[in-house]
């Protein structure tokens, strides 16, 4: 299963999440649990619709590496969670097919 860090911010009641590796890809809960129930399932069916579109899969990056990022350290300086989400262990295409496009 592949993990990619996940940023989630709010309040009770109003969670978002955002995935700074796979741009578009937001889940929503009203409590933390279930955003991250949210984000694990939105997570899969964004890489997923990348595999269907033959586009590489981005490499996940660590939470160090992130943190590096002044945005994304703002972010957890103003208060919101870092969290690792699962995302389906789907065979991705692009890996053994060269004339699959980079985006």
């Amino acid at each position: 299963m592949t993990h990619y860090v996940a940023l989630i911010a709010g309040q009770n009641g109003a969670y978002d999440v955002t995935f700074p590796d796979c741009p578009g890809c937001i889940a929503h809960g009203r409590t933390i649990d279930e955003a991250h129930r949210r984000a694990s399932a939105e997570l899969s069916r964004w890489l997923r619709d990348r595999d269907a579109s033959h586009i590489i899969r981005p490499v996940a990056r660590s939470q160090a590496t992130l943190l590096a990022n002044l945005d994304f350290a703002d972010a957890v300086a103003d208060g919101a969670l870092l969290m690792s989400v699962g995302a389906s262990a789907l065979q991705n295409p692009a890996v053994h097919r060269p004339e699959i496009r980079q985006q």
